[in-house]
This record gives C-alpha cells, structure tokens and sequence, in this order.
C-alpha cells in the first residue's frame, strides 16, 4: 500500500510538469507569432494567454506541496 501511495504521488507530480511544461510551449508559440510572425495583438488573444500562464503559475505551486 505504501509503494502505491507514493507511486500515485510521483505519478501526480509528472502530470503536472508535463501540463507545465506544456503550456509553456503554447505561451511561447503565441509570443514568437506576435514578435515575429506578426500576428495581431487582440484583447482576447492577451486574456487568453494570461488566463493560460496564471494557470500555470498556480500548477506549479500545487505540484510544489
């Protein structure tokens, strides 16, 4: 029972880094098409990617405890 819990942990620990990780790559792939590919700036496309990168600020300090 012991190995199980801490295999679930370690498990849950994985799936945060690679949805960390993740979202990087999709917070990255918006700010190299707006640099420079040119692609538009709107309202909703910021909101977006701020919505995005506070989701993975709060990952990342879930998966720290």
């Amino acid at each position: 029972l012991h190995l199980s819990i801490r295999r679930q942990r370690q498990m849950c620990k994985e799936t945060a880094a690679y949805a960390i990780w993740t979202g990087i790559g999709a917070v990255g792939a918006f700010v190299v098409g707006a640099v420079f590919l040119g692609e538009p700036l709107t309202p909703l496309r910021i909101a977006g990617v701020a919505l995005v990168a506070s989701g993975l600020v709060v990952l990342k300090l879930a998966a720290s405890h």
